[in-house]
């Protein structure tokens, strides 16, 4: 009884310092705009996003499994990528830790998607259209 208590704190506290840990690396890097520190393409910086998405519906399906919502990994799966995409959003539920999650996830995953990917391809349409000037 005692070691699922333990891990399930373990994956809450990884899934939510890696979600603000993404909130804030990727915010950072969009509004930086040209000034980047490291030599990462936008296209690398496409492909860390998409990865970290993955990561935190991956990091999501694990506690909505935990908390007992969902009965089986593979459904708890499904409803993370639902929530990831932003296809199945109800917060109408009355477990509040529950909805503290789903939040969260909310969140992270439209940084990822709304700011940060619409910015990165915009990086690459733009360095593709100066090239075309440049020829």
């Amino acid at each position: 009884f005692f070691y699922p208590n333990i891990y399930s704190g373990l994956i809450f506290v990884r899934t939510i310092a890696r979600s603000f840990e993404i909130i804030y690396a990727f915010l950072k890097d969009t509004m930086d705009g040209n000034n980047k520190k490291t030599n990462i393409m936008a296209y690398q910086r496409i492909f860390l996003a998409i990865s970290s998405l993955f990561e935190i519906t991956l990091l999501n399906a694990l506690i909505y499994f935990t908390l007992g919502c969902i009965d089986n990994l593979k459904g708890a799966l499904f409803f993370s990528f639902g929530i990831s995409t932003l296809v199945d959003i109800s917060l109408d539920n009355d477990d509040y830790l529950l909805c503290f999650f789903m939040a969260i996830q909310i969140i992270t995953c439209l940084v990822l998607t709304l700011l940060t990917i619409a910015r990165y391809v915009g990086e690459i349409k733009d360095g593709m259209e100066k090239q075309n000037e440049n020829r």
